[in-house]
């Protein structure tokens, strides 16, 4: 699987008292339009004036290939790069980590996404007016970390890890028995609605595999992996317990919470379970949602 991604960990500031949900919706509105500002690229209405070739077009465009084939197998194109964000505890913390993963070519615009994020936590957004980026980390496979960026000014790209499908796949040991964590809402489609109790593992990995290889194909190199077959090998393994429950906390930010352990010979969809723990699943999983440990 030739797969690449750059894991970062960033760290704000934060002042006065926080909603569990608080940082979901306000990144998700204004990140681009900080990414825009960063690039330069926008005029007093909010239009691009670069036109289609633009690095925002690049990112957030969902630009869709000109292969007919390959439109029919991957559709649109995920957006290349996933937040992490956590459901903030109460009392609150005074510093508060996040994490940010570049997939495959955005790594290329590193420098632009770094100053996307000093203008998202500039003090200045709505939502995140009580928020400073405080420093960015990159962290390796192995969850190594080296310091990239702090805002008194030190910034030393040099230092970036990128994280390879075999760097992942070298990174667990191959099991039997796994479980899900899902720690921020995941909604997962089937059949046009969204499944409200435990969900099959074929169902589960259908929903990854298309993710992973749209992405992979878009901002990477097509995969060359049998879904056909992983598909129907994944019919035969077993949903052993389930305590998901719907939570809904307003808005879009709602969908199943809790875990999902399952039993079966595992070894084929580990590199994928693996990828999708930094990828997550489900609707608006750019954006933190469907996002999972394994235990």
């Amino acid at each position: 699987m030739d797969f690449i991604v750059v894991n970062l960990a960033i760290t704000v500031r934060k002042k006065g008292i926080s909603l569990p949900f608080q940082l979901f919706k306000p990144i998700r509105e204004n990140f681009k339009l900080a990414f825009q500002e960063a690039i330069g690229c926008i005029d007093d209405n909010g239009h691009c004036l670069n036109g289609d070739n633009c690095l925002c077009k690049k990112s957030f465009g969902q630009l869709l290939s000109s292969n007919r084939e390959a439109v029919r197998r991957y559709q649109k194109p995920p957006l290349p790069f996933v937040f992490d964000i956590p459901v903030l505890d109460k009392p609150n913390p005074p510093e508060i980590e996040l994490g940010l993963v570049l997939v495959g070519t955005a790594m290329n615009d590193l420098t632009t996404y770094i100053a996307a994020l000093q203008r998202l936590f500039d003090g200045s957004r709505r939502g995140l007016s009580g928020f400073e980026l405080v420093s960015i980390e990159s962290k390796s496979g192995m969850g190594d970390r080296k310091l990239l960026f702090k805002s008194d000014g030190f910034i030393d790209l040099s230092l970036l890890s990128l994280i390879s499908a075999e760097d992942i796949k070298d990174a667990f040991k191959i099991t039997r028995d796994i479980s899900f964590n899902f720690i921020t809402p995941v909604r997962i489609l089937h059949n046009g609605r969204a499944l409200q109790k435990g969900v099959p593992f074929n169902i589960l990995m259908g929903g990854l595999f298309r993710r992973i290889s749209s992405l992979a194909f878009y901002y990477s190199k097509e995969m060359d992996e049998d879904f056909k077959w992983l598909v129907k090998q994944s019919q035969d393994i077993e949903l052993i317990e389930s305590d998901l429950l719907w939570e809904n906390f307003g808005g879009s930010f709602q969908g199943l919470t809790g875990k999902m352990r399952f039993e079966g010979d595992l070894t084929d969809f580990m590199p994928f379970i693996k990828l999708g723990e930094l990828l997550h699943m489900g609707k608006g999983a750019t954006y933190g949602m469907g996002q999972y440990f394994l235990s």
